[in-house]
C-alpha cells in the first residue's frame, strides 16, 4: 500500500521536478488527495459496509458531505420503572433538529422512533433520557458517513435473516413503489433520488438494522508516513492525475492532456481487474 510520500515521489519524477523547484509537496499533496477522491468515484474501489438503525414509518435516509440526518435509534437498555414515556433528546454530533419519542411497555423503555431526521450530524449523536418515572435506559443512534459517495446495495435485518433488497432506477421505483403513502411493510426495493439520499419501498414497518454496502471516498492523506486505503492497482492512476492537475495549472495544456488520458487508461486497466456496481436483483431474473 502506498504512502503519501511515495506519491509524491512518483508525482514528481512525472514532472520531471524531483528538487520540488516548480511545485511545492503540498501543492502535489493537494492534486494527489484530488486524485485519490477522483479515483474511487470513477472505480468505486473504497467500499465500506455501514450498518445503519431504519425508523418505522421513515422513507428516505440522507447523508451529504456536511452532513446528514439520524437515521434511527436501537434500545440497548430498556431500564426499569418507567411509568410513562420518557423524554428524549439527541445532543452532539455536529448537527441540528433530530428528535424522537420512546415508547415504554412493562415499566421498560421498548423502542425509540425518529420523529425527524434532522440535519448536519456528522458524527453519531447521543440519545437521552428523562423524566417517565424510570431509571437506565439507554440507545444508540446511527447515521451514513458523511464520506458515502454512492450506494451499491441495501441489505435488510429480519429477524435471522438478512434480506438483499431489489435496486429500481428512481422512476421506476417512484411508480411503482410510492403509490400507496399509507402501506407500511418490510422494505423490498430500494432507490438513490439525487445524489444524497436513498429510498425504501415499502416503507418499514418496524425498527429494522440495515447493512449499506457504500463507495466512500477516502481520508486525506496529511503526512508523509501516511498509508493510503487504496490498494493496487486502483492507487496506480492517482500520481498520473495529480501530475494532470499540475500542469493544468501550469497552463500547459497538451501536456495535461497526456497526463489525462494516462490516468484514464489506468483506472481502465484497474477496473478491468475488479469493477464495483449495482445489482438491480441480487437473486437473478
Amino acid at each position: 500500500m502506498p504512502t503519501l510520500q511515495n506519491y509524491v515521489t512518483e508525482t514528481q519524477r512525472l514532472l520531471h521536478d524531483a528538487q520540488a523547484q516548480y511545485w511545492s509537496v503540498a501543492e502535489l499533496t493537494d492534486y494527489i488527495n484530488e486524485g485519490r477522491q477522483m479515483v474511487v468515484c470513477d472505480t468505486g474501489c473504497n467500499r465500506l459496509l455501514q450498518i445503519i438503525y431504519l425508523s418505522t414509518g421513515q422513507e428516505s435516509y440522507a447523508w451529504s458531505g456536511t452532513g446528514g440526518g439520524v437515521t434511527g435509534a436501537n434500545v440497548t437498555n430498556g431500564g426499569a420503572g418507567y411509568t410513562s414515556a420518557p423524554t428524549v433528546t439527541v445532543t452532539g454530533g455536529g448537527g441540528s433538529g433530530a428528535t424522537a419519542t420512546a415508547t415504554v411497555n412493562n415499566g421498560a423503555v421498548t423502542m425509540v422512533q425518529m420523529t425527524n431526521q434532522g440535519t448536519g450530524y456528522t458524527s453519531v449523536p447521543t440519545i437521552g433520557f428523562s423524566g417517565g418515572g424510570g431509571s437506565a435506559a439507554a440507545a444508540t443512534a446511527s447515521i451514513l458517513s458523511t464520506s458515502t459517495f454512492d450506494i451499491l446495495n441495501v441489505t435488510v435485518i429480519w429477524n435471522t435473516q438478512r434480506i438483499v433488497l431489489d435496486y429500481m432506477a428512481w422512476s421506476q421505483f417512484n411508480a411503482r413503489l410510492r403509490v400507496w403513502q399509507q402501506i407500511l411493510s418490510r422494505p423490498a426495493c430500494w432507490s438513490v433520488y439525487g445524489q444524497n439520499s436513498f429510498y425504501l419501498g415499502p416503507i418499514p414497518d418496524q425498527f429494522y438494522t440495515a447493512e449499506i454496502d457504500s463507495i466512500v471516498y477516502p481520508t486525506t492523506l496529511v503526512n508523509m508516513s501516511d498509508v493510503d486505503i487504496i490498494n493496487p492497482p486502483f492507487s496506480f492512476p492517482v500520481s498520473f492525475y495529480a501530475a494532470y492537475k499540475a500542469k493544468l495549472k501550469e497552463q500547459s495544456q497538451a501536456e495535461a492532456g497526456n497526463f489525462k488520458d494516462l490516468y484514464l487508461q489506468r483506472a481502465k486497466d484497474a477496473i478491468r481487474s475488479s469493477y464495483t456496481r449495482r445489482i438491480p436483483n441480487s437473486y437473478g431474473g
